[in-house]
């Protein structure tokens, strides 16, 4: 597999970046991990077959804000791919909603886009990767999502505070595409929504994670997050716009 990062932007976008997406090749499969601002643009760019599909992680505007101008490129403009949106389990009453504001209906768009919901009870086969999914710890509709293809597993936290789910799904996986938000750890008690690189770190150490990649960074903060993280997780680098790696046997 091969992953390239197309935006990991946080809750705001860093300067000249998109927000989260994410790009995953598995054998002759293209998918989509989110669909954030400024995400779109960027894999018109790129060469090659378009995405069979954008799997969505969590419901979030800068995780989602793209998906709505993919529905138009496709109902009336020149997008002429065969890509299906993934939402998780609520997810599809959520983007009903948003684009009902705008006084249009989901329907017209699922003429030429097929939005559908995954499930946690059985896996979502996509091409040649297999999607597995674990609710996770950040909003109502927020899932952890593992990309299985050819024995290598790539895992994404998409948004989440600390949870044991997070290292047990990620068991064993070549890579860990997880989010740093958090500048520090709160104090126990407080009410959490995403993770420190110091949790994030621990989480690909107790999951036996070949790599961890962070994501969800603001531009400022970046050295400051591997000097945390490298300590506890050596091999941790960051998902900075247009990197690549390289997933399983033979990176």
């Amino acid at each position: 597999m091969r992953l390239t990062v197309l935006g990991s932007s946080p809750s705001w976008p860093n300067p000249g970046e998109a927000q989260s997406g994410f790009l995953v090749e598995a054998g002759q499969t293209r998918l989509l991990l989110d669909c954030g601002n400024g995400v779109l643009s960027r894999v018109r760019l790129l060469a090659g077959a378009p995405p069979a599909a954008v799997v969505l992680s969590h419901m979030h505007p800068d995780h989602i804000a793209d998906v709505v101008p993919l529905l138009f490129g496709k109902a009336i403009g020149p997008l002429r791919w065969p890509t299906v949106v993934y939402a998780p389990p609520g997810g599809r009453v959520v983007l009903a909603e948003l684009v009902e504001v705008f006084g249009w209906r989901l329907s017209w768009f699922e003429e030429t886009t097929a939005v559908h919901e995954y499930r946690t009870t059985e896996p979502l086969v996509v091409g040649d990767a297999t999607l597995r999914f674990v609710r996770t710890r950040h909003s109502p509709h927020s899932y952890l999502v593992r990309v299985e293809h050819d024995g290598a597993a790539l895992v994404y936290s998409g948004d989440t505070a600390p949870t044991p789910a997070l290292a047990e799904h990620a068991r064993g996986c070549a890579l860990l595409l997880c989010e740093a938000s958090s500048a520090d750890a709160p104090p126990d008690g407080a009410e959490r929504a995403h993770l420190s690189a110091g949790e994030a770190a621990e989480a690909a150490l107790a999951a036996c994670a070949e790599r961890l990649v962070l994501t969800h960074v603001p531009a400022e903060a970046r050295a400051d997050v591997l000097a945390r993280a490298r300590p506890i997780f050596a091999e941790t680098e960051l998902a900075l716009p247009g990197a690549v790696f390289e997933v399983g046997l033979g990176r």
